[in-house]
């Protein structure tokens, strides 16, 4: 059976190269693969919604060819697991390959738990445009920096963080354990070598992968490498030692690109350990460990979880109710239930970043014990030891860890905020928050916001021409209070000059005081009902005539752009 897996295994690494060059799709009279698809698109030569259209035809098509081959692994794995006692492969992986101290029916429900709680939470944040985050500019930064720049870039991070990682990035520069050249014949990828014999490690990193976040991230597991006193460790943790160095050095990133491009790198490494990391790993193990569990998941049925469980993350999955791309994730076909790591270790390291902002000393202490740390196996004794949460064994901790991640989104990256009068607690905090980054709504020189507050005709034609980039007049008379159903008016006007559907209309007779919207304004408030636009001041209320505060503006602002504009 062993034979019988690495010969399936092989088969998908031969044909997945294959494939690249292989499969074709035909568009404006042009055959496009996967590797020219890409080269296209770069080139501008292929619009947004073509390059969409065709990525996703050609990921149907891999998909037919790989899907079979992952659900034969899973067949040969289970098979063996059973020939050991087993009921399925989980059982056999999760402790004996992995030594976790948990199964696998824990780590989906963690998983599950963690899409639901932090997914909504991650793309809320990701959404508004602050005109202070320029990924743009980023990416021009760290994407032309040389080996030798990037290296430099690097070095003074460590330092910061501790003075002994910057004596150990000095050794490892002086040794030539660092190989960033770019040379095109290297293999794709940025990896991290052990040297058992020399007690060190190897950084390995090609030119696609030639960026600062790779390196401090490599530079975390090289640390492991060198200052463990063995060789024995948790898979579940490995993961926090560079994902925990990538955070940890986010306190210092205008060493790295210099105080005005900081808050966007802020946001780059975030948002890629949230998204890239926790949310697709998560949807990643889901999948892969329910395959395992049921044992006899069509290829159909594959598809169809897949595009449920990026629905849930707020991945925004394309396609009618089925996505392919999961063939693309080498761990499912070549490292069984590994996965799972990925997400234990962003939610830590996540953890570290929102500790290094009440205490970085004791932030940096615990990082420094799970990078020595020897003397525990499982994920749930390791961080219990260093001093971080046990997220499996306290699944409501990540509701509080949403919550400390959107303050640190909020001071951090968005640079808005606190307000005096806007306390933890406040229902509306979020929205006035992302308004205040997006520059719809902005507190005063006192450090008030005035959420409470009515709204007057000046603020609404103000924020609205934010959301539009151009002037505009919304009928509200500047120094007027605006209502709820006036507000409600000029965001579907607005929807309107933006050019989205505005035909969607809700019942309005569940709500009591729906005789009361004047007849004008009866369109509108249908319109943001149906699109969760406005919810009411209450289950069966929308006191339409009332003045709306700046609280409600808020929010109805929010909604709109997560609801309409973004997408």
């Amino acid at each position: 059976m062993l034979e019988d897996e690495q010969a399936l295994v092989n088969r998908y690494n031969l044909l997945s190269t294959e494939l690249l060059t292989e499969l074709t799709v035909e568009y404006g009279g042009e055959r496009y693969s996967m590797s020219t698809l890409e080269t296209a698109y770069s080139e501008e030569t292929l619009s947004d919604e073509a390059y969409t259209e065709l990525s996703f035809e050609l990921a149907q098509l891999a998909n037919a060819e790989l899907g079979p081959l992952f659900l034969e692994l899973v067949d040969v794995r289970n098979e063996f697991a059973r020939s050991l006692g087993f009921d399925n492969y989980t059982e056999y992986a999760f402790p004996f390959t992995f030594q976790r101290d948990y199964t696998a029916e824990d780590a989906l429900a963690f998983c599950q738990n963690a899409i639901g709680t932090l997914g909504p939470t991650v793309n809320r944040l990701y959404l508004p445009a602050d005109p202070d985050v320029d990924l743009s500019a980023l990416e021009d930064a760290i994407l032309a920096a040389d080996s030798a720049e990037l290296t430099e870039m690097t070095r003074p991070v460590a330092a910061a963080v501790s003075g002994q990682l910057g004596e150990l990035f000095q050794y490892m520069t002086d040794n030539r354990l660092l190989d960033a050249e770019p040379l095109e014949t290297k293999l794709t990828g940025g990896f991290t070598y052990d040297l058992p014999s020399y007690g060190s490690g190897y950084i390995y990193i090609s030119p696609s992968y030639n960026i600062y976040p790779t390196m401090i991230h490599e530079f975390g597991h090289f640390a492991r490498l060198c200052l463990a006193s063995t060789d024995l460790t948790c898979y579940d943790v490995s993961e926090i030692h560079s994902q925990g160095l990538e955070m940890l050095g986010l306190a210092f990133a205008d060493l790295v690109v210099g105080e005005e491009l900081a808050p966007s790198l802020r946001q780059y490494e975030m948002f890629s350990i949230i998204r890239d990391a926790m949310l697709s790993g998560a949807v990643y193990a889901s999948l892969e460990i329910q395959a395992y569990l049921n044992g006899d998941m069509t290829l159909d049925e594959l598809n169809r979880l897949y595009f449920q469980l990026l629905s849930a993350a707020d991945l925004d999955p394309y396609g009618d109710g089925v996505a392919y791309g999961w063939y693309q994730i080498p761990h499912l076909f070549q490292s069984p239930c590994y996965y799972v790591s990925y997400v234990t270790s962003a939610v830590s390291a996540l953890e570290l970043l929102v500790l290094s902002q009440e205490d970085y000393d004791r932030a940096k202490e615990i990082y420094w014990d799970l990078l020595t740390q020897t003397d525990v196996f499982g994920y749930q004794a390791a961080v219990e030891q260093a001093g971080l949460t046990n997220f499996l064994a306290e699944p409501e901790a990540l509701t509080e860890l949403a919550a400390a991640l959107e303050d640190y989104v909020c001071h951090e990256i968005w640079q808005v905020g606190p307000f005096s009068d806007l306390p933890e607690d406040h229902w509306a905090r979020s929205s006035v928050l992302a308004a205040a980054a997006s520059e719809y709504l902005t507190g005063g020189a006192d450090g008030a916001f005035g959420p409470d507050r009515t709204l007057t005709g000046a603020e609404l034609d103000a924020a609205l021409d934010v959301l539009l980039e151009e002037d505009g007049k919304w009928g509200i008379a500047p120094e007027k209070a605006a209502t709820r159903e006036e507000l409600i008016q000029a965001v579907y006007d607005c929807a309107r000059v933006l050019g989205l559907d505005t035909s969607a209309r809700a019942d309005l007779s569940g709500f009591a005081d729906a005789g009361e919207v004047s007849p004008e304004a009866g369109d509108a408030v249908a319109w943001a009902v149906a699109e969760g636009v406005l919810n009411g001041t209450g289950a069966r209320t929308l006191t339409p005539h009332a003045p709306a505060t700046r609280a409600q503006a808020a929010t109805v602002l929010m909604r709109f752009w997560e609801e309409l504009c973004a997408d």
